[in-house]
């Protein structure tokens, strides 16, 4: 299997010749396209590109191929030189990026000095692509070939360090996303204003060119998560190219284009027994970007990775101190929470002496330290739902029920000390709880069948705000999410035979900054949700492993864990 960095490179090397995009990727897949097949694709494509381009407003275009096609000659001299080690042009490529060919000063070899001029004609296609890119006049097919060669000039210049062309990238990515054009084929798929043939080509060729960009930045660990991404506006919607089920499906129906979709990662599913996931009842994240999943079927706490790797299980009752003097026994995870010190805090059940008590357990980075029970008048409502979180000034929230019948937030002390609860003048039905920024916590709330976000003030317990939930669910869950360009509110839902959907929210709930439909086969339920510091979301789901295609899952069944196979999928 060739490496993420071979793919990201090879793969911009691909997408100049788009009538061989399938079989490319599929040589790619397979260890890769010798420099041969490399050189004849390229010249067959780039003399047919050539052929279809003329004309005085075309000049920069054809100026700015010529320049990339000679680029290409050189870097094949480098390859061929006496004193050059390698024998495939991707491998020198490879090397280039990875480091291991030095191109600066007096390290240069004979081949560093062609690849030097290789980056040099690279940069002169870049800026007459990017010229090209402004002339509004060309028809719609040589801009968007002129975005082509300015994103892949833009990596090959950057051999050696492919992450100094992602900001160039990701701002021809914004511009490409922004022509009419292009919004009109993703703004109804299979409808528009364009042809079906040609609404198929623009769609497929913009997700090809954000396929490459997203294969270098995974190349150079930099987030690709769907919230950092430049997005489609189609007025109606804001749309991740690369993951959302809607594009997905439609470029399945593309023969070439079938088996290039991006796939989401997903966790907890492999591994021995104890790696595995049972029955995620509630999911937290720390500052390191862990995902930390209280598993309730097997009483215990999972901690992974960003990128899915299994760190550690633990179990609350392991070494707790409560005021009795003797450990829990027979506890009961309902949910997990952090604050920003990384404690971990797990709202839980045990028997004390013959009586059902619930309460919290803290653990600090080393042991656990802490537990303190939960005020007798709260009773445990749902606390299969999300019902714990943390907030910014230490205040720990409970979400549960009165033995009045009104549903309440509970508001606690990091020693477990009561202090006051709210919420039950306006919660109607509960579903979700989260901390926001300082002493704010957002509740989702259900009323018949519209989901609301209430943004409350802990501090005295007042309702700030409110607003709706754009889509109606059946599951749902939600999430707060400090990015560098404002505050989110991130609410992932699942409704009966549709993918699963996330969508994000300004702070204020005034502004619907955008949705993705995930694409993922076979989710039934939702589970819990989770944002890493970095935007990452995990979303714990279930698959239900006998499903009849006509069934759908209601929330009441989905505890039924022995009939479902859960993951942990990362966006």
């Amino acid at each position: 299997m060739a490496s993420i960095v071979e793919k990201a490179i090879c793969s911009a090397l691909v997408l100049v010749f788009e009538k061989c995009w399938d079989k490319s990727v599929e040589n790619l897949n397979n260890g890769g396209l010798t420099s041969q097949k490399i050189a004849e694709l390229l010249e067959r494509e780039i003399s047919g590109i050539k052929k279809t381009l003329d004309g005085l407003t075309k000049n920069d275009l054809l100026t700015s191929i010529d320049d990339f096609e000679l680029g290409l000659k050189y870097l094949r001299n480098a390859m061929n030189a006496g004193d050059n080690p390698y024998g495939e042009l991707e491998e020198l490529i490879v090397d280039i990026v990875s480091g291991k060919l030095h191109l600066n000063g007096v390290l240069m070899v004979t081949a560093g000095e062609e690849v030097v001029k290789a980056k040099r004609k690279f940069k002169h296609s870049k800026s007459r692509a990017e010229k090209a890119c402004n002339l509004t006049a060309l028809p719609i097919s040589d801009l968007i070939t002129a975005f082509r060669y300015r994103i892949v000039a833009t990596i090959l210049e950057a051999l050696g360090n492919p992450a100094e062309a992602l900001t160039e990238c990701w701002h021809c990515l914004e511009k490409l996303h922004c022509l009419p054009e292009v919004k009109d084929s993703f703004k109804t798929l299979d409808e528009g204003m364009l042809s079906k043939k040609k609404r198929r080509e623009i769609v497929a060729t913009v997700y090809q060119i954000n396929h490459v960009v997203y294969y270098v930045a995974q190349s150079v660990g930099h987030a690709v998560n769907v919230w950092k991404w430049p997005f489609i506006n189609t007025g109606s919607d804001r749309l991740d190219p690369l993951r959302d089920a809607r594009i997905t499906e439609f470029l399945k129906k593309e023969p070439a284009m079938s088996h290039c979709c991006v796939q989401l990662p997903s966790i907890g599913h492999e591994g021995d027994d104890a790696q595995q996931l049972k029955s995620p009842w509630g999911m937290a994240s720390d500052t390191y970007g862990n995902f930390i999943i209280a598993d309730h079927r097997s009483n215990c706490v999972k901690v992974f990775d960003g990128q899915g790797k299994f760190q550690q299980a633990f179990s609350p009752n392991v070494g707790a101190n409560n005021d009795s003097g003797t450990n829990n026994e027979g506890c009961e995870i309902f949910d997990v929470a952090t604050d920003v010190s990384n404690n971990i805090y797990m709202l839980s059940k045990s028997m004390m002496h013959g009586e059902t008590k619930y309460g919290i357990f803290v653990k600090s980075s080393s042991q656990m330290s802490n537990f303190f029970y939960l005020r007798n008048e709260l009773l445990p409502w749902s606390w299969h739902l999300p019902s714990l979180t943390v907030t910014e000034d230490d205040k720990v929230l409970v979400r549960g029920k009165l033995r009045s019948g009104k549903h309440v937030v509970d508001v606690y002390d990091i020693n477990g000390k009561f202090i006051c609860c709210f919420g039950k003048d306006k919660l109607k039905n509960p579903t979700a709880i989260s901390a926001a920024n300082g002493s704010t916590t957002i509740v989702l709330d259900k009323d018949e069948s519209k989901y609301y976000v209430r943004i409350f003030d802990v501090e005295n317990g007042k309702q700030l705000y409110k607003f709706v939930v754009e889509e109606s669910f059946s599951f749902a869950d939600i999430a707060f999410h400090k990015a560098s360009s404002g505050k989110q509110i991130i609410v992932a839902g699942k409704k009966q035979e549709e993918p699963l959907c996330v969508q994000a929210y300004s702070m204020d709930g005034k502004t619907f900054l955008r949705s993705v439909h995930v694409n993922f086969d076979g989710l039934d339920c939702l589970r819990s949700l989770a944002v890493t510091p970095e935007g990452h979301i995990g979303v714990a789901v279930g698959c239900l492993r006998n499903r009849d295609a006509n069934e759908f899952v209601t929330p009441a069944e989905s505890l039924i864990d022995s009939d479902y196979d859960y993951k942990l999928l990362v966006i």
